[in-house]
């Protein structure tokens, strides 16, 4: 046999190789700090939350009424939950594509997210009346009284009631959607307002 066809079999295998398509890079999230009563249903079942976790699809996430959870995920989105709050992850963990897309859906209580870098193609979280949309920024959403507040503390999000009505917000703005959907009129919170979720959320 001569050296060429020795080659040939290897070579075949390389290009092989070269044609695959490059695998998707995944985006990863974990259980990065918890305080006080904080648990993680997976596949239905429902176990103390605890740090270093790895999350999956649509694990849902609670807090009690002095608990509070920290996610970080590998692309540098976070997501903090504050007492009394029950989120479903949905897809925030998994493939990271930029035609692809986040949902996530926050049941009660409050929530910050923080998605600096996007890795997606649409980011939404969904609360009881309302979706938060958005790119690349840094925002709040709580679910007083069955409605649904959206805060804006960077970057711009596009906030939609289930009755339609639309608004987008700009930092230091946010929008109050009482629980039959009526969006009242974008403001910009004031300094009280804004510390006091903040503190509810630890960022204080």
């Amino acid at each position: 046999m001569t050296n060429a066809a020795r080659w040939l079999p290897i070579v075949a295998g390389a290009l092989v190789l070269v044609a695959q398509p490059a695998a998707a890079a995944e985006r990863t999230c974990e259980v990065a700090e918890t305080a006080g009563e904080a648990t993680l249903t997976h596949d239905g079942t429902r176990s103390d939350a605890q740090v270093g976790a790895d999350l999956a699809p649509s694990d849902l996430l609670r807090t009690g009424s002095s608990g509070r959870i920290d996610v970080a995920c590998s692309d540098g989105t976070r997501v903090t939950l504050g007492p009394d709050t029950e989120i479903n992850l949905g897809s925030l963990v998994g493939e990271q594509d930029q035609n692809g897309s986040i949902g996530m859906s926050l049941h009660r209580g409050i929530a910050r997210f923080l998605a600096p870098v996007r890795t997606w193609g649409t980011f939404n979280v969904f609360g009881p009346v309302a979706v938060a949309s958005v790119r690349s920024t840094e925002w709040i959403m709580e679910t007083p009284k069955q409605g649904t507040n959206v805060f804006v503390l960077d970057g711009v999000v596009a906030v939609q009631s289930k009755r339609g009505d639309n608004v987008q917000l700009s930092p230091t703005y946010g929008v109050d959607v009482a629980a039959d959907g009526t969006m009242g009129e974008p403001k910009k919170w004031g300094a009280k307002r804004v510390a006091d979720v903040l503190a509810r959320l630890g960022l204080q």
